[in-house]
């Protein structure tokens, strides 16, 4: 689910597909990106641009898979 970017929280369910019996790895990470940012429309206002709000969750989401050690160490260069 993504909020924030949207007046109501928003559940990802194409997103959600997508990593069903994938492989976490970069590659998957950054596919995944992609997905998120053509299933979300965020809204632009005063507070925050609709890109802005992309990168936010784009962010949110690597963090995640990096706190939680999903995703393994890339060689030096190499990350996202």
């Amino acid at each position: 689910a993504a909020g924030g970017v949207a007046a109501t929280p928003l559940r990802l369910f194409k997103s959600e597909k997508f990593l069903t019996n994938k492989d976490i790895s970069t590659n998957t990470i950054k596919d995944f990106l992609t997905t998120i940012r053509t299933e979300i429309t965020p809204l632009s206002d005063l507070r925050a641009s609709d890109d802005f709000r992309h990168l936010l969750i784009e962010n949110l989401v690597y963090k995640f898979f990096k706190e939680n050690q999903l995703l393994q160490p890339e060689p030096w260069g190499a990350e996202l």
